[in-house]
């Protein structure tokens, strides 16, 4: 109706994003193309997205089993960012307060970087999942608060990291740890450590028993100095363990031999 010259039914932001909301809650083969449909003819019907709309699309695509799902997320996501972007300059540009809602949210990016996570087929899944989080540090530093990344923006990142078989990618999880541990800005957890052991597990290479238990290690001290919550578990020194077990070092039998007694003294049971 609006297309035919009666503006009383034009539809709104709202309106547009209550279409787009109920599409991403159906989920399903092809909802995120209609989502994607959806934004596009807001755009064109001269109702300017907010935040939210960018948000809802991303994570509908991010959600989708659709083929190519994973780079559409991205697209969008990279369009939204260049929305508020130039959102932002008009704002400052102008001293006026924003119509819209212009703080793009974590939780988009979040969402793609999940994906990203469970990716099968997806060579260079952890590379994308390190640009899209510097790119959340780098929008944060700018003035876009809502973006910095959380304790699980980082533990999808090293989750990712664990899931890929590549030369050397055991040390950029570990680069990525100590990253969380100089800055304090997020402080690693539980959780963080074992994805950061979980990479040298499964990329055994000459020294990666020893780094891995160096980290173990790293893990017990910042625990005793009250840095982070939890201490090293049964399931930390269970992947330390395995680590030695694969490395076939002349000292594997001995080192598993002293972490085993350490767990018995300490009442880790396996």
């Amino acid at each position: 109706k609006s297309r035919e010259g009666d503006w009383q039914l034009t539809p709104t932001v709202v309106v547009y994003n209550s279409v787009i909301n109920c599409l991403v809650r159906r989920k399903g083969p092809g909802m995120a193309q209609k989502a994607s449909g959806i934004l596009d003819r807001m755009i064109e019907d001269g109702v300017e997205p907010d935040s939210l709309s960018w948000k809802l699309v991303t994570t509908a695509w991010a959600q989708s089993d659709d083929e190519d799902s994973i780079e559409k997320a991205e697209e969008i996501l990279l369009r939204g960012e260049k929305w508020a972007l130039a959102k932002m300059k008009e704002i400052e540009q102008t001293s006026a307060l924003p119509r819209h809602r212009v703080w793009l949210g974590r939780d988009a990016y979040n969402a793609v970087l999940i994906s990203l996570s469970r990716a099968q087929e997806c060579d260079d899944a952890a590379q994308r999942a390190l640009a899209i989080l510097r790119r959340m540090r780098d929008l944060s530093d700018s003035g876009m608060n809502g973006l910095r990344p959380n304790i699980f923006s980082w533990n999808i990142v090293l989750n990712t990291l664990s899931r890929t078989r590549e030369a050397g990618i055991a040390a950029k999880a570990e680069s990525v740890l100590g990253y969380m541990i100089r800055e304090k800005d997020i402080l690693p957890d539980r959780f963080s450590f074992t994805a950061v052991l979980n990479t040298y597990q499964r990329n055994p290479e000459q020294g990666s028993a020893a780094r891995a238990d160096a980290i173990v290690r790293q893990m017990q001290k910042l625990y005793l100095a009250g840095d982070i919550k939890d201490p090293p578990d049964v399931y930390h020194f269970t992947i330390l363990l395995t680590c030695w077990a694969k490395s076939r070092e002349r000292i594997a039998a001995r080192r598993c031999k002293l972490i085993l007694n350490f767990m018995h003294k300490e009442n880790i049971e396996p």
